[in-house]
């Protein structure tokens, strides 16, 4: 009976991962809750490994067969991922971290710890709380002579709060806009002599939509619509360029596509695993990715890794060199 259980729960688990894997190919991708699905695509897999060992305590040599192969389809797709890079052909010449660090988040002791393990030249952050402009100007004079934090432009509307802390002096570009309108701020920042634009990106997300409170579709319109004007304000700027932080979009949705048509992302040049930024808790693993750090043909990444703090997302930093 347990035997019959398991083949009849097993066989159900396969049959949806066919389906999905077939509805994704199609226009389907984008409908209702198979788009919001398609999102979490990497960890349709996650039951196999458990799924193998109950089968194998059960001496079920087919159903053995039937599993390695759903494995193998899963490291088709994502397995290489954490093969070891090839060396790096230069050093790293600047380091640059972004990171959300939640608008609920003030645990400055947290953030100055990560800041002093990671050690970047630049800081780009995500939704800083207005009582952590103080103390981090305090702890970060010395290190970081350079800073801005942008508070809200409108009270009471998130997240417009960036804030950007740098080693090397910087003023606006001419490629910053207002934030509710295009949801960046871009800097030209001059490191020693060589002048390098850096766009901090917070998209504020696009809502699920839901059925009687249950996720039944995702709205994607804000996120491919700042996207698009990001692209098109850059179609012409041939200058050194790094484009960081939060983006709301997946690798699964059509903005990443767009990005990455454009410029390199350093997480899948350097970076090894699936590299999952949010949401980071104490009892589940982050599921997406979400914060990302792009550049221009101008750098090489050399290093990419993501880490954790108190934020419900976890950091991305990234070594580079520019060329």
């Amino acid at each position: 009976m347990q035997q019959r259980w398991l083949r009849c729960v097993v066989a159900g688990w396969i049959a949806l991962i066919v389906l999905g894997e077939l509805l994704i190919r199609t226009a389907a991708r984008d409908w209702g809750v198979i788009a919001v699905f398609d999102l979490a695509q990497p960890w349709w897999y996650a039951p196999t490994l458990p799924f193998l060992l109950l089968v194998l305590i059960s001496h079920q040599r087919r159903g053995t067969m039937v599993l390695l192969l759903v494995g193998a389809v899963w490291l088709t797709q994502y397995g290489a991922r954490w093969l070891p890079k090839s060396p790096a052909t230069a050093p790293a010449n600047l380091r640059v971290l972004t990171w959300n660090v939640a608008g609920w988040n003030v645990n400055v002791a947290d953030l100055d710890r990560v800041i002093s393990a990671e050690n970047p030249d630049i800081i780009a952050l995500q939704e800083v709380d207005e009582a952590l402009r103080e103390p981090l100007l305090a702890r970060w004079r010395d290190r970081y002579p350079w800073s801005e934090i942008r508070l809200p432009t409108e009270p009471g509307l998130q997240p417009a709060d960036l804030a950007v802390f740098s080693r090397y002096p910087f003023a606006a570009s001419p490629l910053d806009c207002p934030y509710w309108q295009c949801y960046r701020r871009a800097l030209a920042v001059d490191v020693n002599g060589r002048e390098l634009t850096l766009i901090n990106v917070h998209i504020e997300h696009s809502p699920v939509q839901t059925w009687h409170g249950i996720p039944s579709g995702i709205a994607t319109e804000r996120e491919t619509r700042t996207i698009r004007r990001l692209l098109a304000d850059t179609a012409v700027w041939h200058k050194p360029l790094l484009i960081v932080g939060d983006f709301n979009t997946t690798e699964r949705q059509a903005g990443y596509a767009l990005l990455a048509a454009r410029w390199s992302d350093t997480w899948r040049e350097r970076g090894r695993g699936l590299g999952l930024t949010w949401p980071r808790t104490t009892l589940t693993p982050p599921l997406l990715r979400l914060d990302y750090i792009w550049h221009s043909p101008h750098f090489t990444a050399t290093h990419a890794t993501v880490g954790a703090g108190a934020s419900d997302h976890r950091y991305v930093v990234a070594d580079l060199y520019w060329q």
